[in-house]
């Protein structure tokens, strides 16, 4: 970056204003301090920051309430969460807000906070780089022309692809494909993880949606080894605070700990295949995510068998 990274600590505690602001002091960063969300907010508004660092438990406007007005406005900014409170719910709300990281009070060492600044500045920069047309290093692979049988050889591509990992319940498949309902992207089931890597370097899709079994932290390293952009729905009903802060910091855009049937997760999965589907419309994307204006959504369902030797095809059901 050209200019100094401007840097906002939010806390209602003087003392740990002052203690964050003497940590990053030795970094090249102009940093202020704001002890309430509201104030913050305003500030955010009338000159941008490229960091925030977000205490969770404020009084009147809390951290989240804080985070969730800001990505109405800003999905560029980078937004650290820190709280003497952890809970599962906090962090998967703070993961569907696309915060870069889940800090619990006390912390290890306070040099952790000036690390974790850094990296979010890191990101940041590459992700201006991205959108002024550099070339992408390590992004999502790019679909392939056709897909066989899939959808016939020859023929164009659908719109999106999409990969379903884990979801054995009925309930929970007319759930996500009716979130998806359409006829010209394509969804895939399947049922295990060797079937799940085989696919992600058969047919290289657009979003994965991960569950039950599948929807673990080893299985997201690995994918996210693979294609570190390609966005990514995790639901477990087995998550616990400190899974729910690694999936945070392995980017993971839709985070739920319950199963995919419930009605709480559709939301948010409805937004993100809302903006990952869109067509004829303008995108910007922004650390995986794509920001559109206009959207249309269609699909396909198609079976994918876990069969090694047969794992490319599947029986059309749409």
């Amino acid at each position: 970056m050209s200019r100094r990274p401007r840097l906002l600590i939010v806390d209602d505690e003087p003392k740990i204003l002052e203690m964050l602001e003497i940590a990053c002091e030795a970094n090249d960063w102009h940093v202020d301090v704001a002890t309430s969300a509201h104030t913050a907010f305003e500030r955010h508004l009338d000159q941008p920051y490229d960091v925030l660092l977000v205490d969770k438990n404020m009084p009147g406007m809390d951290g989240i309430s804080l985070i969730r007005h800001l990505r109405e406005r800003d999905t560029r900014v980078r937004i650290i969460v820190m709280t003497a409170y952890p809970s599962v719910d906090s962090a998967v709300q703070g993961a569907n807000l696309a915060i870069d990281a889940y800090l619990e009070k006390p912390f290890s060492t306070i040099s952790l906070v000036p690390d974790t600044i850094a990296r979010s500045l890191d990101e940041l920069a590459r992700a201006r780089e991205e959108a002024r047309g550099a070339p992408r290093c390590g992004g999502p692979l790019a679909p392939p022309a056709a897909l066989g049988r899939a959808t016939g050889a020859g023929a164009r591509r659908p719109r999106s692809l999409i990969i379903l990992a884990g979801v054995s319940s009925p309930d929970a498949r007319g759930v996500v494909t009716g979130e998806l309902s359409g006829a010209d992207d394509e969804v895939w089931f399947v049922s295990d993880r060797v079937a799940l890597m085989q696919q992600i370097g058969a047919r290289r899709p657009d979003v994965l949606l991960l569950h039950r079994e599948l929807a673990t932290l080893s299985v997201v390293r690995e994918i996210r080894d693979r294609c570190p952009r390609i966005p990514l729905v995790v639901a477990s009903e087995d998550l616990g605070i400190r899974t729910a802060r690694e999936m945070i910091e392995l980017r993971v855009n839709v985070l739920a700990h319950r199963s995919l049937g419930s009605h709480d997760v559709r939301r948010p999965i409805r937004q993100l295949m809302r903006t990952l589907r869109a067509v004829g419309g303008k995108r910007r994307r922004h650390r995986g995510r794509v920001v559109v204006r206009k959207t249309s959504l269609r699909c396909r369902l198609t079976r994918c068998e876990s069969r090694t030797s047969d794992s490319g095809r599947g029986s059309s059901q749409g």
